[in-house]
């Protein structure tokens, strides 16, 4: 944004939180890589039902442009 590159290569999520900056799209796909993560819940965990209620929120197909919004995808 500054002028001190011609081009930024990072993860969407980062560069999208940049103001000023335009993103032209991902890597073509024979060079792209894709970082899935998972989530999970400790048995003994003693903040079991907002850890529950937090993972519903990441699963819902509901908040699924909430997330594209901010570069990521849904599995």
């Amino acid at each position: 944004v500054a002028g001190e590159a011609e081009i930024a290569l990072q993860q969407i999520p980062e560069l999208l939180a940049v103001p000023g900056l335009d993103v032209v799209g991902p890597l073509p796909a024979a060079v792209q890589q894709t970082l899935e993560t998972a989530v999970g819940l400790f048995a003994k965990s003693s903040h079991s039902a907002a850890a529950e209620e937090m993972i519903r929120f990441f699963v819902s197909a509901e908040h699924s442009a909430l997330f594209q919004s901010k570069g990521l995808e849904q599995a």
